[in-house]
């Protein structure tokens, strides 16, 4: 925040980082939160999650968690927002990881757009993409540590989710569990930094 003020930074810094995934994961949040909130049964809720238009309950999904991420980088000191950026975006991609490996793919696998995510995740693909905390627990490792607790909790309420809504995953779910677990995590390392 040498040159701009630190509000106008955390913005860029978002818009930085949905520039980088292609919205990738906030497409899921949003196509998520319309089917769940749109639909009765598994599969109207699946309907409306293929559905490419925009509802209202995606577009308050949207707005809620970009909001809260940009808020809570805007307030925090600079450098702290920047570990939180990189510890956030690491961490957060855990959660689909697991899910994959955890749960079955509700839709039909062979026409999937992305045939690997509907295939599973073996065990060594779990572990390789669980060593992302060793390198983050050596670099931070307080927020490494309080930002693992809450993704396991995360992962178990999102899998627990999942199952009970539509009976397992989809690529849009994926998404959705990676945008909730990133916000959790800023929440939860801002509430760690003010208690301290």
């Amino acid at each position: 925040t040498l040159w701009l003020p630190q509000p106008a930074a955390a913005v860029l810094a978002v818009v930085a980082g949905l520039l980088l995934t292609g919205c990738f994961h906030e497409d899921g949040l949003a196509d998520v939160c319309d089917g769940f909130g749109g639909g009765f049964a598994p599969a109207d809720k699946l309907r409306i999650m293929k559905d490419s238009r925009i509802g209202t309950y995606g577009a308050t999904a949207l707005w809620v968690v970009l909001s809260l991420r940009t808020a809570i980088l805007a307030f925090l000191d600079p450098v702290l927002g920047v570990v939180l950026l990189v510890v956030a975006h690491a961490l957060s991609r855990i959660a689909p990881l697991v899910l994959i490996y955890l749960l079955d793919y509700v839709q039909d696998a062979e026409a999937s757009r992305a045939k690997p995510v509907a295939q599973g995740v073996p065990s060594r693909g779990l572990l390789v993409g669980l060593a992302v905390v060793v390198p983050l627990g050596l670099w931070q490792l307080q927020l490494t540590v309080v930002a693992a607790l809450i993704l396991v909790v995360a992962v178990f309420l999102l899998a627990r989710l999942c199952v009970h809504q539509i009976g397992g995953y989809t690529g849009d779910y994926l998404g959705f569990s990676q945008q909730i677990s990133e916000v959790l995590i800023y929440l939860s390392a801002s509430g760690l930094w003010l208690s301290t």
